[in-house]
């Protein structure tokens, strides 16, 4: 058994919050330290660049080159001070993340951020900087309609990307299916160690599959991965 970084990813709406609390119990239950964590955010200051990227957003006042700013700026922030000491640390620990870089390449580019420019970013993270891949990460692939419908019939006023037009939904959740065709055809940069998740069903129907993807996917690995388990 070795330390494990997880991500859940997708639409708002989509039960990343609620697969990663499950997860939490069944890594529990398995002898892990546990960590929950998200992006953007996770730390004090990175909290702090999250409220005021939500902000700006929610007002219109933020170009995708500043989105992108300060989404690579909390998230260096949450991976130097929570998921790389977790990775090394002797006790055997679980990090639970919602979303990732895949995010980026979904969001930011629903707000103009061409394809080219996010992977000049992934590739400065990644393989110059060094930040690891997860081990697993599960895209919970939801329509726009009933993320919608999720995210405002419980009661969520949402938050800057949330509240924006229904044109924007649908261009974040056709990001997400494109990559989720491209993970099935193994192409792509994401398809390694990633796994959809048909996000419609119920709840407990979900949850029990991301708990057999992470039987299967990650307690298979390799040892000695910090980099990435693949390379």
């Amino acid at each position: 058994m070795k330390n494990l970084y997880i991500v859940a990813d997708g639409l708002g709406g989509a039960g990343k919050d609620t697969v990663l609390k499950n997860l939490k119990e069944y890594f529990l239950e398995k002898g892990y330290r546990v960590i929950l964590t998200f992006e953007p955010g996770g730390t004090p200051k990175a909290d702090e660049l999250r409220a005021e990227l939500f902000e700006r957003k929610k007002n219109g006042a933020i170009t995708f080159a500043e989105e992108l700013d300060y989404v690579f700026a909390a998230r260096a922030m949450n991976m130097r001070e929570i998921v790389l000491p977790a990775l090394v640390s002797p006790e055997l620990t679980v990090v639970l993340k919602g979303r990732d870089y895949l995010s980026s390449f979904i969001y930011q580019a629903a707000s103009g951020a061409s394809r080219d420019l996010l992977l000049k970013y992934y590739r400065n993270e990644y393989e110059l900087v060094g930040f690891p891949r997860p081990d697993l990460r599960l895209l919970l692939l939801l329509s726009t309609d009933e993320a919608m419908r999720r995210r405002y019939g419980a009661g969520f006023d949402g938050d800057g990307f949330d509240m924006q037009s229904k044109e924007y939904w649908q261009r974040v959740a056709m990001g997400y299916y494109n990559e989720a065709m491209d993970i099935a055809r193994s192409q792509g940069i994401f398809w390694r160690e990633t796994k959809v998740v048909d996000a419609r069903r119920p709840v407990e129907v979900v949850c029990g599959e991301a708990r057999r993807i992470v039987d299967e996917f990650c307690f298979e690995l390799p040892e000695g991965r910090v980099k990435g388990w693949y390379k």
